[in-house]
């Protein structure tokens, strides 16, 4: 907005520029915008999950009994194949379904980010070697310990799903650069791969169902991630450019030690906590946000 600037003569003499800072107000309808999508993929998940299992499953038997015939000729094996692999496709997409929609339980208790870091990337690191996929992994840990209240197994959840994404992104090779820093209250762990990035719609739009960017992915891990990380009142985006790699950043609350717990915490955080993708608390909800 411009205002005139006048002297006491009556002369304009220039303008004054008045600007507001929009970024919070585009952060929150966003994150409503997220929010209702989620809800209505999970109303959806939890109305269709088990009416298509049931088929499916009779599918799988009745596909694998005609797979222990043994005169079938090997363009009649080689369709019963697609079959079964197809089925277990679906399989995958109906269980991610199930665990995006299915009210969600977390037992919160004070714990080191670090040994869940550990765990994760020692897994990770056995595969790629196993695998020969060319990828290395970069530890950058500046702190020696990092507590925070947390399901310790939900944050691992959330781990993996980060690496999963960096080494699918990595088809060639390349390395993966996971770092914990402390910022102001809270605790920053990146995950940063050297992949070929992301366009500025898709960044836009990670979080939300749906939105993979890798053939055969169902578009639900980042999306279960969101969940995950708004029980926690923590908050998680990404950074990406083609040509540039990307990463993956997720805040939460720093603990100065593995018994301070905050004078300011709801007293049912201390306890297992059902979450669905309709109820979610609405500290969460304002909490939980998710940067660009």
């Amino acid at each position: 907005m411009a205002t005139p600037l006048a002297v006491s003569e009556g002369k304009t003499i220039g303008n004054v520029y008045t600007f507001d800072d929009l970024t919070e107000i585009r952060r929150l309808e966003r994150d409503l915008r997220i929010q209702d999508r989620l809800a209505a993929v999970g109303r959806l998940a939890a109305a269709i999950a088990h009416e298509i299992r049931n088929p499916l499953t009779s599918i799988a038997g009745s596909v694998s009994m005609l797979s222990g015939i043994a005169d079938l000729r090997d363009e009649q094996r080689q369709l019963l194949q697609i079959v079964t692999r197809e089925s277990e496709r679906l399989n995958g997409i109906i269980t991610d379904f199930l665990a995006y929609s299915r009210g969600k339980q977390y037992r919160f208790a004070s714990v080191d980010l670090l040994p869940l870091l550990e765990d994760t990337l020692t897994l990770l690191e056995h595969r790629l070697v196993a695998q020969n996929t060319g990828i290395r992994v970069e530890r950058r840990y500046n702190f020696p310990q990092a507590f925070t209240l947390a399901d310790g197994d939900k944050i691992k959840q959330v781990f993996w799903n980060f690496c999963e994404n960096a080494v699918r992104a990595m088809r060639t090779g390349g390395v993966l650069t996971v770092s914990l820093e402390q910022t102001g209250d809270d605790w920053q762990i990146n995950f940063a791969d050297t992949g070929p990035g992301m366009s500025r719609q898709l960044v836009e739009k990670i979080f939300e169902p749906f939105q993979s960017q890798f053939e055969g992915g169902t578009g639900l891990g980042l999306a279960i991630v969101y969940q995950i990380v708004q029980a926690h009142e923590g908050k998680v985006w990404a950074r990406s450019r083609l040509g540039e790699g990307s990463v993956f950043v997720l805040r939460l609350r720093q603990l100065a030690t593995a018994d301070a717990i905050p004078a300011n915490l709801p007293a049912s955080k201390s306890q297992v906590l059902p979450k669905t993708a309709e109820g979610m608390t609405m500290a969460a909800e304002i909490g939980g946000r998710a940067h660009g």
